[in-house]
């Protein structure tokens, strides 16, 4: 377990990322989102947290602080008629500026710029630490969480443009997941500090093209970036060292830069 601070900034989507004990918060990219599929539609005073597959959607104040949207904020809440999905979606849309934070257990809060609780996205992994997200270009969001109660099996769960789970992204993580880069092609790079260590690649959708194996210090492949040539990662190990490899050549490049300050975390490119 680590408890670390990070500031982090991405120009792509214009992303800010923080982490406060290994907690995450981002600006979301704009979109209008799908239409939501026709279901049970209620409004946001009658939003429930519910835990329990197909748990039916009535009033719950306690909702407004745990698992629903902020009182005083419109939108239809879709009470889904599937099984799968560990909580109600409330289907909030994304927009500009939106905030998320990883708060651990699984879930990621969602913000309006001016802080509102807009929704809670619930990853269904229970895991202790919510830590790397990215958006994809149809602004779905990708998250990896890792460790305690899922120590072991790490996770990168996919939700739509509007929180609604979809499920899992990829497969074949080893003890524990936690940067997720996505490059301009769409190819996902899930960072794993601990297990194999790999660096892992997937095309968008999910399906598994090859695993990097770059050199390493204290952990794995512990927090990376790419740079916009499309093949340069920047990454760090929780050692001295900002290392870098060529995910196009599948070849090692010299080290960044290195410093006493020790053990470096989280990066981002400008």
């Amino acid at each position: 377990m680590k408890t670390k601070t990070k500031l982090i900034l991405r120009a792509g989507l214009a992303l800010l990322a923080v982490s406060i004990s290994a907690t995450w918060c981002l600006l979301a990219a704009s979109n209008t989102g799908p239409g939501v599929n026709a279901s049970e539609n209620v409004t946001g005073t009658d939003v429930r947290t519910a835990t329990a597959l197909s748990q039916p959607v009535g009033k719950d104040s306690e909702a407004f602080d745990k698992m629903g949207i902020a009182a005083g904020i419109p939108h239809s809440v879709v009470k889904p008629a599937f099984s799968g999905q560990p909580f109600v979606p409330t289907s909030a849309p994304y927009s500009t500026g939106d905030v998320f934070v990883g708060v651990g257990s699984g879930f990621i809060k969602h913000f309006s710029p001016l802080g509102v609780l807009l929704d809670t996205l619930n990853t269904g992994t229970g895991c202790n630490e919510d830590l790397g997200m990215a958006f994809t270009s149809t602004s779905h969001l990708l998250a990896t969480a890792s460790f305690g109660t899922c120590f072991g099996s790490g996770t990168v769960t996919e939700f739509d443009d509007m929180g609604n789970l979809i499920g899992p992204f990829g497969s074949g993580y080893s003890a524990s997941t936690e940067s997720v880069v996505i490059d301009a092609a769409g190819n996902v790079y899930v960072g794993q500090p601990d297990g194999t260590l790999a660096l892992k690649k997937f095309n968008s959708t999910g399906t598994f093209l090859m695993d990097f194996l770059p050199a390493t210090q204290n952990r794995g492949t512990d927090w990376n970036d790419l740079a916009a040539d499309q093949c340069t990662m920047f990454y760090t190990s929780e050692g001295d060292i900002i290392k870098r490899f060529d995910v196009c050549a599948n070849t090692q490049l010299a080290d960044f830069a290195t410093s006493l300050a020790s053990p470096k975390y989280a990066l981002r490119l400008p």
